[in-house]
């Protein structure tokens, strides 16, 4: 049987030319390889089913038919022409997750080494079959570029249900991603069934205030408020079972997030003995005491119970962000560093982490961690999840660590995906889906050996401001059709124009299916001002920073403000400069006396992320470097309840003649967080 197949299908590409221009698939994600025939197989009443699999791999297979786009199909009874094979091969060209497509006039082929081949295969033919039944002639050879492609959604900060899981598990299978990544736990709430701590549940699961930002503002507390009502919920180990079934069943692993040492105050508030001995000292304390060895048995008890629940081999321990607030005044801490031989706070955390990353070796698992694991050393078998930048995992791949990539400037879904007065309230900053896809999850600073140390990539929603379930999806969708292509497909394969056709088509499938994407139809892009540069007298000249930028937001740094290139709707964009605690100051050098009619800047005000107008503009100008001349200086009132985003420029003209120009925004008395500017145009 396998000769004659063969036969079949060369003896077609032998008959036939390579289709015209104008035929094309398109697929999320795009698969690897695509040879056009003539032709094409039409999926009609008729149709049959031939699955060449084991009685209990068949059954499943069925099932996962039953849930794509596919129409119902008999089952081929023998040999015949319209039909839809599914079989495994011996190619371990194709590893696990890779499959061969071979779609001729009377027949499908699909082909893979695994059962996950073989769903990946499925979910191409669903997809294809979406776009019209009579499906082009081609072979498709599909390989992914990365063996890790995820989600991470955070569960603490607003809970979604059990329900809301299975949905996602359902339409991130069809995309081709392969993990979940479930941040369990944090300061806004413990969301899973531990049976040795029941309090985590009862207790630190529930707050008096529904949205976080509410809950944040009022004391951060647990329980009920004054009414008796409460908010949140957590999974049970039943929850979780049915959880990690659906995900097995659509080939997605789903990997627990428990935080350690940092984000705990939701434990410390519910076990104080876990605290550290200064607890008094500090209105709340967010991180473990690690002085105690009644913090290991707590983390270690814990860890056994999600170990036993979720078959994972990875375990994510969080890492990030702590404070450190109580371990130098800490008696234990002290004790521990000082029997430890520990020089400082770092290195009492890498304590901490080594030591768990350890029990979870013995227990057959591999630690993760955020990048903040590498400080004070890293653990020897740690795979890092770098967030902040790519320097993480460039630190990790060359000392011959895996990391996975997941930077907040590509992968925080927390972030404006339109021009934020159109969109609902987020965290700040702007990612919209052209920037996700921009995203290539190889640092141009590693070397081809170094670059097999990257696993993958993953896009991180944390949940703050989304505090329904439809918003998180809204969030999630069509962004995250960027991150299953950018791990998928090849960088030489992938096409924006393409993608960005049949990222249309697919948010008007997901909203038929009753999930709540942001409607990419009706997109504005970019900032008008973004889209063209800026052509002025103190174009690419000379300036003198009398005051530093903030070495955060650094843009194109002494070139930023005279580069002709206006900033786009938010402050993370590379374009707008940031000036911290203290004035906006600079000196352009025109290179000669010039005649000067307009001076202009444009400011950003943005509370939300404090970001305020300058309070003042003062502007001198001088014909020898030595001698200034005041010729303006405009006083604005800041309104600092002005929650809005808005931006202003503020403007002098008249008639002058000089060669230097000083520019001076002073924040206002009351406002001093952070001033951001673009560019400083003069005519």
């Amino acid at each position: 049987m396998k000769k004659v197949t063969f036969f079949i299908i060369f003896s077609w590409i032998l008959l036939t030319n390579v289709l015209s221009q104008d035929a094309t698939v398109s697929l999320i994600p795009m698969p690897n390889s695509v040879q056009h025939l003539s032709g094409d197989f039409t999926i009609k009443e008729n149709t049959t089913l031939d699955i060449r699999l084991s009685k209990e791999e068949k059954k499943l297979f069925e099932q996962q038919i039953a849930n794509t786009s596919l129409p119902s199909m008999r089952k081929a009874k023998k040999i015949a022409k319209n039909n839809i094979i599914f079989k495994l091969v011996a190619d371990s060209s194709l590893g696990k997750e890779g499959y061969q497509l071979s779609i001729i006039p009377d027949r499908i082929i699909a082909q893979a080494q695994h059962t996950t081949g073989l769903f990946y295969a499925l979910q191409t033919i669903s997809q294809l079959y979406e776009q019209s039944a009579r499906i082009p002639a081609m072979i498709i050879k599909d390989v992914p570029d990365f063996s890790y492609r995820g989600l991470h959604l955070d569960v603490s900060r607003h809970f979604v249900n059990k329900e809301f899981i299975l949905k996602q598990i359902s339409a991130l299978a069809r995309y081709k991603i392969n993990r979940l990544h479930l941040h369990l736990t944090d300061g806004a709430g413990w969301r899973i069934e531990i049976k040795k701590y029941p309090k985590l549940t009862t207790h630190a699961a529930w707050r008096p205030y529904k949205k976080w930002e509410d809950w944040k503002a009022n004391g951060s507390r647990y329980g009920a408020n004054e009414k008796g009502e409460k908010f949140g919920g957590y999974y049970t180990q039943d929850d979780i079972r049915e959880i990690l079934s659906s995900a097995a069943a659509h080939n997605i692993t789903v990997i627990p997030e428990i935080e350690i040492p940092g984000h705990s105050e939701e434990v410390l508030a519910t076990y104080p003995e876990l605290a550290c001995t200064c607890a008094n000292q500090y209105p709340i304390l967010y991180d473990y005491c690690i002085g105690t060895e009644k913090t290991f048995e707590f983390l270690e008890n814990v860890l056994t119970e999600i170990i036993d629940l979720f078959p994972s081999e990875y375990i994510h321990i969080g890492g990030d962000e702590a404070t450190r607030f109580g371990w130098m005044n800490c008696e234990r801490c002290q004790n521990r560093m000082k029997l430890e031989g520990l020089k400082n706070a770092s290195e009492l955390q890498s304590y901490c982490i080594r030591r768990i990353e350890k029990f979870i070796n013995s227990k057959g698992r591999k630690m993760i961690g955020w990048e903040e694991i590498l400080e004070g050393g890293l653990a020897p078998n740690a795979i890092v999840m770098t967030w902040m930048s790519e320097k993480g995992a460039i630190q990790a791949a060359k000392t011959g660590h895996y990391a996975i990539m997941t930077p907040s400037a590509y992968c925080y879904f927390d972030s404006y995906q339109d021009a934020p007065m159109t969109q609902p309230e987020a965290v700040g900053g702007l990612l919209p889906l052209k920037k996700v896809y921009s995203y290539n999850p190889i640092p141009k600073e590693l070397t081809p050996k170094e670059s097999q140390y990257i696993l993958g990539v993953q896009s991180n929603v944390w949940t703050e401001y989304m505090s329904t379930p439809e918003y998180v999806e809204y969030m999630i969708y069509p962004r995250i059709l960027a991150i299953a292509e950018n791990g998928w497909t090849s960088s030489s394969v992938k096409c924006w124009k393409r993608f960005h056709r049949e990222a249309l088509r697919q948010v008007t499938w997901l909203q038929k299916q009753g999930y709540h994407p942001f409607d990419l139809s009706k997109e504005v892009g970019d900032r008008p001002a973004y889209r063209a540069s800026v052509n002025h007298l103190a174009l690419h000249k000379n300036v003198v920073y009398n005051e530093p930028y903030s070495p955060f937001y650094t843009a194109a740094k002494e070139k930023t403000l005279v580069d002709g290139a206006k900033g786009n709707w938010m402050y993370t964009d590379g374009r707008w400069q940031g000036f911290a605690n203290r004035a906006l100051d600079v000196t352009i050098d025109l290179d000669t006396v010039t005649d000067i009619q307009h001076i202009s800047a444009e400011f950003m005000q943005f509370i939300k992320a404090g970001i305020y107008l300058p309070g003042s503009i003062e502007i001198y100008l001088s014909a020898d470097g030595v001698d200034y001349k005041k010729i303006k200086e405009i006083s604005h009132k800041v309104d600092p309840h002005a929650n809005e985003l808005f931006y202003k420029k503020l403007i002098w003209e008249g008639k002058e003649r000089a060669r230097y120009i000083r520019y001076v925004a002073k924040p206002s008395p009351t406002s001093k967080e952070w001033i951001f500017t673009d560019e400083i145009e003069v005519r």
